[in-house]
């Protein structure tokens, strides 16, 4: 059966290795999230006594400590989410968390450490940082192997075709709706972008139908064409740069309109270039494994009523 499109992205393997599953993101984020330092470094200063000696102090405000395990939390939340390491950065860490533990003084002056829902936070994330040491521990995916990652380089450049393509689709319910659309595009009353913008049902509506590069062998063949059903795959191919497809594409019920933007010789990137990424995929398809036979055991183990 010809996979419709689920998430409105394509998959290029070499730029973004393997689409990770939900459960695979929650799991990535369970352990390597936030709590990646102890408990106590999350919450008010700890008293004296829970302190490792060997811990660094950033920073000091009104002599409370800032321990150098909430400054490195930070730190890797901002290098997540596309930070750039560098003095300016840790500046603006060290800053940020100033400005915290001033707030967090001055709501202890308020006594707001026994504010119930202070308490019921305080609660949910005792709870989140021990499911996360926990999956730490207990977690043992397959390492990744130089030559798995190589394995999978080979296969994906094995599929790669002639050329790149650069497609916009519109997604919609009824045949009816993408006849419409479609006509409102060839009397040039509204680009396709446009188009795309006002109904696709495709989360890349929002950036006009606009997806990914993708290359794939001609004739395509199914669960070799980075994520695009196979319909799709052979219109696009047989489109000229600026081309639209004459009709709707109907796939599992749903009906697609398709423009190639652009086409260019397919360019490999360098093993060197990729590993990374793919690497990176692999362990979260380990990890996603891991996962899976732990999760089978506590539950087969468990009594839920």
């Amino acid at each position: 059966m010809n996979r419709s499109f689920k998430s409105g992205e394509i998959l290029n393997p070499l730029r973004l290795g393997h689409q990770r599953t939900v459960l695979n993101a929650v799991l990535v984020g369970l352990v390597i999230g936030s709590v990646a330092f102890p408990v106590w470094a999350q919450s008010a200063p700890p008293t004296s006594s829970h302190i490792p000696a060997n811990v660094a102090v950033v920073a000091k405000v009104n002599g409370k400590p800032i321990y150098q395990p909430r400054f490195d939390s930070l730190l890797a939340s901002y290098l997540a989410n596309g930070g750039v390491d560098g003095p300016q950065l840790r500046q603006v860490i060290r800053g940020e968390l100033i400005v915290q533990e001033l707030l967090r003084q001055e709501a202890a002056k308020k006594n707001l450490q026994n504010d119930p829902q202070v308490q019921t936070a305080r609660d949910e994330a005792v709870r989140q940082a021990m499911i996360q040491r926990y999956l730490q521990l207990a977690l043992k995916p397959e390492p990744v192997t130089e030559t798995a990652v190589r394995a999978r380089f080979d296969a994906i450049v094995a599929t790669l075709g002639e050329f790149e393509y650069k497609p916009r689709i519109i997604a919609l319910n009824s045949l009816e709706d993408a006849q419409g659309a479609l006509a409102k595009i060839r009397r040039n009353e509204a680009s396709f972008a446009d188009i795309a913008r006002q109904v696709s049902a495709l989360p890349s509506g929002a950036s006009g139908g606009e997806l990914d590069w993708v290359s794939f062998r001609v004739p395509a063949v199914e669960g070799l064409t980075q994520g695009i059903p196979l319909p799709i795959a052979n219109a696009l191919a047989a489109l000229p740069p600026k081309g639209i497809a004459s009709e709707p594409i109907g796939i599992d019920g749903r009906y697609y309109l398709l423009q190639l933007d652009e086409r260019r010789p397919t360019t490999v990137p360098r093993y060197e270039d990729a590993a990374t990424g793919i690497r990176r995929a692999l362990e979260a398809q380990a990890l996603e494994r891991a996962t899976a036979v732990l999760m089978g055991r506590l539950m087969n183990n468990a009594r839920i009523e």
